[in-house]
């Protein structure tokens, strides 16, 4: 397949997938974004000042992005397209579970809560990966 080479019409599956991870990661971003306090609330009392609403907007910003990535690689039907910006969110997610896992050694549950929350997304975009390998070898 070339590089710059469009999925078949019959990838139904495949474009339902990249479309749902692509409006996970924008209705995150928008959420963590703009509202970062409700997602806080969780958290110890957020000293106000402090970076914590700050790091939680970055956090949705980062969606925001390979949310929008992921559409417009969707729309535009390329495989490797979509393939870099779901492996891209990929690799993000792992490392959010990675992380959330590493700080369950400090933070206890709300590590794990954290990287449980993070998990699906790994699945969703794994899922994804493989339904576009197996759109490439039809």
């Amino acid at each position: 397949m070339a590089l710059e080479s469009r999925l078949p019409s019959s990838t139904r599956r495949l474009t339902a997938l990249a479309t749902a991870v692509a409006l996970v990661r924008v209705c995150a971003g928008i959420g963590l974004g703009g509202t970062p306090r409700q997602f806080l609330r969780l958290e110890e009392p957020i000293l106000p000042g402090g970076s914590m609403a700050l790091l939680m907007r970055t956090v949705g910003i980062r969606d925001l992005a390979l949310g929008l990535g992921t559409l417009r690689s969707v729309r535009a039907g390329r495989a490797d397209d979509i393939e870099r910006w779901i492996g891209a969110g990929l690799v993000s997610d792992t490392l959010d579970v990675a992380a959330g896992l590493a700080a369950a050694r400090t933070m206890g549950a709300r590590g794990v809560f954290s990287a449980a929350v993070a998990a699906p997304m790994v699945v969703l975009d794994c899922v994804t990966l493989g339904e576009l390998a197996r759109a490439r070898g039809a």
